[in-house]
């Protein structure tokens, strides 16, 4: 049984009016805020403590549950919990505690189903994805400009190279991942997608070759860093790809900052073992608001900045190695037939 509960912060009058005190001066986050915690108290305390300063006024605080067999985990996941007595500030409180463990990706995808069916927008913080304060102001400027334009599919909160900004706009807009850790959206967008993409049939329209500032190779070594895609999607619906793939399918685009407004700190989790030093542990914005005085003149890919992460961020696959590697599989195929081939690499 799942137990999800509305709750609304009560507080004695002298902390009543030490709030409105605080809310003159300070900004309270209008966005809906979903924090998705596990048993990380290492890494959720660090985007706990910003969640706290920014104040939202709807925090939607989930919870997935360690299997009994874990009373560690489970002694961890119940001190998280407790988090939610800490507010001290005007908020709408909603929480989902899971009474059973379930699995990462139903755990993932279904809490920000539940945000996004109370919710027309709102801003998704995972265990690990410290925010600056300013990525706050940042989603709630624009989620506002862009709620009736269909082509933005997401807000972003990181920008892997903020150092390279040729057009020196605020804000741009790209197609390269890498942005859905800690993002904004909106319910429409969520709720278009379709969970099962025809991956194959969006290869045999060239989809893949295009979509990354019209770069066949860049839609080739995308197709060949994720060999496994279609089964992986079937099998689990991990929720970012299957994002991103509808976010293809639909020639749309996403919006990341031209600072860095966000960084992840999870090390060690269900998808990683080590550390990946392209996404984690980023230098991240110190300022409180996100001034927008720049913007682009178009909606539309900056080609330029599109094509610098793409040789940065690939940079370890874009060398002899990755050329080495494709003339193996030519090879193989060769020998052995395609079909074979694809059933050795499980495809």
């Amino acid at each position: 049984m799942e137990c999800r509960k509305n709750r609304c912060s009560r507080q004695p009058r002298s902390q009543q009016i030490k709030n409105v005190i605080n809310k003159n001066i300070g900004h309270m986050t209008k966005v809906p805020i979903l924090f998705i915690t596990y048993t990380r108290i290492d890494t959720a305390i660090q985007v706990w403590e910003e969640i706290k300063k920014a104040q939202p006024e709807k925090l939607y605080f989930y919870s997935n549950r360690p299997p009994a067999d874990k009373p560690e985990q489970i002694e961890k996941n119940n001190q998280i919990r407790l988090w939610v007595k800490e507010i001290d500030w005007p908020c709408q409180l909603k929480t989902f505690f899971r009474e059973e463990p379930v699995d990462v990706y139903t755990s993932t995808r279904g809490a920000i189903d539940w945000l996004f069916d109370n919710e027309e927008t709102g801003m998704v913080l995972e265990d690990d994805t410290v925010p600056s304060q300013a990525l706050f102001s940042f989603h709630e400027q624009m989620l506002e400009k862009f709620k009736d334009d269909k082509r933005i599919w997401y807000i972003g909160a990181s920008n892997l190279y903020p150092e390279y900004n040729p057009n020196g706009t605020d804000y741009l807009f790209s197609r390269m991942r890498a942005a859905t850790q800690a993002w904004a959206g909106w319910r429409d967008r969520w709720q278009k997608q379709d969970l099962n993409p025809d991956i194959i049939k969006m290869k045999e329209k060239g989809i893949y070759k295009t979509f990354f500032f019209g770069s066949k190779k860049a839609g080739d070594m995308w197709d060949n860093t994720h060999p496994n895609m279609p089964e992986v999607i079937e099998r689990t619906h991990l929720w970012d790809f299957v994002l991103i793939l509808n976010e293809m399918a639909n020639d749309g685009l996403h919006v990341i900052p031209a600072k860095n407004l966000m960084t992840n700190v999870g090390a060690v989790g269900a998808h990683f073992k080590t550390a990946d030093t392209r996404t984690m542990f980023n230098e991240r914005e110190k300022s409180t608001e996100y001034v927008i005085k720049n913007e682009p003149l178009f909606i539309y890919e900056d080609v330029d900045y599109d094509e610098y992460f793409f040789k940065h961020y690939y940079a370890g696959l874009l060398g002899w190695k990755y050329q080495l590697k494709k003339i193996i599989k030519k090879v193989a195929v060769t020998i052995v037939g395609e079909e074979m081939f694809n059933k050795y690499r499980g495809r």
